[in-house]
Parts: structure tokens; sequence; C-alpha cells
């Protein structure tokens, strides 16, 4: 056929065939790897299995914190009426006269200790914004000393001793820093800490008074229905009622263990404290009252006697912050 021939057949017949030779040697297949394969699908009873479990363990958290939620709210209720009752007169309350009175003065006293420790802190400021304007007028005399040949005794004179005031004036104001870090420990950790102990002890009282006042309620109720019972008939009290009882004897048994070790806890912190208090009360009175009385009387050698005496470190005056006057 020749090439004539072959133009005419391939536009009739719409075929073209190739100019080449085809390539009978293919390059080989890639290996294709499976995708993996997620394990809830492979094993879907493990899956079932692991969600089964989690269910159970978040119902089981669920009803802990039901029970908790109901517990809280039967002891506040119980709580609450036990304190009203008792403001109204209505029911009694266990009392400690000798603890109770030393409570008070605890309260007391943490009270006016505060107001010393914020008069202290007033104090602080004041003093500060005086050795302030002293150093002021030390600079402004010492540059007119030089500036006023016909003045500079005078001026020399006045700088000496207001350099001097500043520098007694920073070692008073380091001696009030130090009486006010150990009374804001005294007042607001120490004490407070007691504090806290007692608001417990308290809070302890009145559950087991609560719990107390309801038992003895609940065994007064019992003898009036056994007294008003008809003869030859039992009361109306089942085996659920036996076992109400016995957990309230439970309860009541609980909450009276937890006060009586709460009120020695709050005995013991009161000794404590006020062997504390009045170790480091009278070591900061000496401590405000001589470093005071030297710097006023212009003492300087007693007041660096007391500085060190009590090792205070003396630095340069800073400002004291907005929360230490506050």
């Amino acid at each position: 056929m020749n090439d004539g021939q072959l133009e005419v057949m391939e536009e009739s017949t719409g075929y073209y065939p190739p100019t080449t030779a085809p390539n009978l040697h293919r390059p080989p297949l890639r290996e294709v790897k499976p995708l993996p394969v997620d394990p809830a699908i492979a094993h879907p009873e493990d899956a079932d299995s692991g969600h089964s479990k989690n269910k159970a363990v978040r119902s089981v958290e669920m009803q802990q914190k039901i029970a908790n939620l109901k517990v809280w709210s039967v002891n506040t209720y119980k709580c609450s009426k036990q304190v009203i009752n008792e403001k109204l007169g209505r029911t009694t309350k266990t009392v400690d006269p000798e603890l109770e009175k030393k409570i008070e003065i605890l309260l007391d006293t943490q009270a006016k200790y505060n107001r010393i420790l914020t008069l202290a802190k007033s104090f602080n400021a004041h003093m500060f914004n005086v050795i302030q304007t002293q150093k002021s007028l030390a600079e402004l005399f010492s540059e007119l000393s030089f500036k006023q040949p016909d003045l500079h005794d005078a001026f020399t004179s006045n700088a000496n001793t207001q350099k001097s005031l500043v520098k007694n004036g920073d070692a008073l104001l380091s001696a009030i820093r130090f009486f006010i870090d150990a009374m804001d420990t005294l007042v607001n950790k120490t004490t407070q800490d007691t504090v806290m102990t007692v608001k417990q002890y308290q809070y302890a009282r009145v559950q087991f008074d609560a719990y107390r006042n309801e038992t003895e309620s609940s065994l007064g109720s019992e003898a009036t229905t056994h007294s008003t019972a008809p003869n030859g008939t039992s009361p109306t009290t089942t085996t659920h009622g036996t076992m109400s009882s016995s957990e309230s004897d439970g309860n009541l048994e609980q909450h009276k263990s937890r006060f009586e070790t709460l009120h020695k806890d709050v005995d013991i912190k009161l000794k404590l404290l006020d062997e504390n208090r009045v170790k480091v009360m009278t070591r900061q009175l000496t401590l405000f009252e001589t470093a005071l009385a030297a710097f006023m009387s212009g003492n300087a050698e007693e007041l660096d006697t007391v500085v060190k005496q009590f090792k205070v470190k003396v630095e340069e005056g800073e400002a004291p912050s907005f929360l230490e006057l506050h």
C-alpha cells in the first residue's frame, strides 16, 4: 500500500496508526500499601466496651456529685435552722465561757493590732516625705554655698545639718519598716491562722448543736409516740425508723468528735499565740520607742546602736507603695 492509499484510508476511517512501534516493556507497578484502619472500625466490640466503661465512670462520678450536693444541702439547712433558732432563743447551744472569752479577746486584739499597723504605715509615709524634703534642702543649700560666696559658711552649715538629719531619717525609716514587717506577720499570718481555726471551731459547734438538738427532738417525739400508743398496740416505729435513728446517732458522734478536736486545737493555738505575741511585741515596741526617741533627740550614736542591736538593715528610704498605705 502506497502513501496515497494510506492517507485516503486514514481520512475515511478516522484511524491514524502510530508512527513508532509500541513499547512492550512496561515499568513495574508501584506497591500499593493499605490505608491504616481505625481500631474502632476493625474491632467494634472493643470500642463499645471502652465506651461503656467511660459511660459507667461518668455515671459514678455524677452520682457522687449528687450525693455530695445532697449532704451539703442537708448540712446547710440544719446549720441555718440552728443559727436562726439560737437568735430567736428557741434552742440551746454548747458554750464554753472561758474559751469564748479568749476568742473575744483574740478578735479585739487583732482589730487593735491591725489599727496599729495602719497607723505605722501612715507614719512611715509621712516620715518619708519629710526626709525627701530634707534631701532637697541639703542639695539646694550645697548649690547656693558655691554660687554665693558671701553666705558660703551659713549655707554649708545648713546643708551639713540637713544631711545629718537625712542620714538619721534613713535609719529611722529602716527601723519603722522593720516594725511594720513584724506587725504584718503577726497580724495577717500568725493571728489570722488562729482566727481561721476559730471559725472552723464555731462552724463545727453549730453543726454539732444542730444534730444534737435534732436527735434530742427525735427521741422526745418517739417517747411521746410510745406514751400515747393504745394499750395492746405497738407504736408505728418500723425497721426503717430504727435505721434512721442509728444513722442520726452516727452523724451526731461524727460531728461531736470533730467539735471536740477543734476545741482542743483552738485552746492550744490561743496559748501558743499569746506566748509568741508577747515576745514579738516586747521586742518591736522596744525598737520603735528607742529608735524614735533617739531620732527626735538628735542622738545619732544611740540611733545607730539601736539599729545594730536589733539587726536592722539600713537602706535609703523608698517611697511606700499604694498597698502599704492601704
